[in-house]
């Protein structure tokens, strides 16, 4: 599997640009569960992540405490791209 924090810092630029997330939100700090982000952003969010980083993630494998914090997230892209 790749290591997930090679990516935190691209989703952390695709959170900055297309969400207004601050460039200092923490890795850890959650985004969805703490209203930062809402559920009409998850689409979005995977559609950049998917364009960004070459992957597929199926919206029906993806739940929205996969996507709560930027570590989750690297993660989960790590996952996805070490499994082709």
């Amino acid at each position: 599997m790749n290591n997930p924090e090679r990516f935190e810092g691209d989703v952390l630029i695709i959170l900055a640009d297309e969400f207004g997330l601050e460039e200092d939100h923490p890795l850890d700090g959650p985004l969805f569960s703490n209203d930062l982000l809402d559920s009409m952003d998850v689409l979005k969010l995977i559609n950049h992540l998917e364009n960004r980083f070459e992957i597929k993630l199926p919206t029906f494998e993806v739940s929205l405490e996969m996507l709560d914090t930027i570590e989750q997230i690297a993660k989960l892209v790590a996952k996805r791209k070490g499994s082709g």
